[in-house]
């Protein structure tokens, strides 16, 4: 049984009206299994059983690839099923011209279907309402800027251990007019915390006095202890998390988990972004 398809039989007996007496129908792994999911504050079953939501969070670059292989034709029908500036996005991406397609209502359930398909690879994704419980289940309620900013200041964490061998002046200078005045702020406050890893360094003596450099820099290295601190997370919660970044991004996370890791330090990256996202809750 797939997990989505284990996600509604959960919906299904949540009531608690016989929910004991329809179990005991089900094999005794699975409902084990059943018993053990998280139950959501209330279930959403239109969600559950939509074709189009899985979608909705996803970047539009992860459709390139699904598509890239098909004709012009079959490509728009799958087009036809993304909202307007997403198609539009891919259309780009794949050098297609706009052009609108109409079908029967009937085919629509079956193209999502495979284009769900498709763009899942045969991974088994559980729905964002039944992951496990975890306090990283937060970070899928943090809207676009929300997630990046929070990218960006993990990345803080990465300058502040270099500026720990900086004292020319000049260089210090150039670096603090290069931060905004959050990612000033949270300096300080990575300055004054115990390094119990020591990441590698910037290559700040090289570095061309570019802001927008030193961005991307920073932006790297957060993308790179975020991955560090999903080590040990749930599969599908990594999945939906890496399909809200660009493939491009994704990929510097899931070359972090390819790389063996320290479980010992997995907390102290967990820390450092949990630190960051409770800004978002006051």
């Amino acid at each position: 049984m797939k997990l989505q398809e284990k996600a509604l039989l959960h919906a299904l007996l949540s009531h608690p009206s016989g929910r004991e007496h329809l179990l005991r129908y089900l094999p005794q792994e699975l409902a084990e299994e059943i018993q053990q999911w998280p139950t959501p504050k209330s279930h959403d079953f239109s969600k559950l059983l939509s074709q189009k939501t899985w979608a909705r969070s996803m970047h539009y670059s992860w459709f390139y690839e699904p598509l890239k292989t098909l004709t012009p034709e079959t490509a728009h029908l799958f087009l036809s099923l993304l909202p307007e500036k997403e198609a539009r996005e891919v259309s780009k991406m794949l050098s297609l011209s706009p052009k609108p397609v109409s079908y029967s209502p009937f085919m629509h359930p079956f193209l999502m279907d495979e284009f769900k398909r498709k763009v899942q690879q045969g991974v088994e994704v559980i729905s964002e309402d039944y992951l496990p419980p975890s306090s990283f289940n937060m970070l899928l309620t943090l809207n676009k800027t929300q997630f990046f900013n929070l990218i960006d200041l993990l990345g803080v964490h990465d300058l502040s251990a270099d500026l720990r061998q900086v004292v020319n002046k000049e260089l210090l200078r150039k670096i603090y007019t290069a931060l905004s005045g959050e990612q000033l702020r949270f300096l300080h406050y990575c300055s004054k915390q115990p390094m119990k890893w020591i990441p590698p360094g910037l290559g700040l003596l090289a570095w061309d006095g570019s802001k927008a450099k030193l961005q991307r820099m920073l932006h790297g290295r957060g993308l790179a202890r975020l991955g560090r601190a999903l080590g040990n997370e749930d599969e599908s919660l990594k999945w939906h998390l890496l399909h809200r970044l660009d493939t491009g991004r994704a990929g510097v996370v899931e070359k972090i988990f390819r790389q063996k890791q320290d479980m010992a330090l997995i907390p102290y990256f967990k820390n450092q972004v949990l630190h960051i996202v409770k800004r978002y809750q006051t």
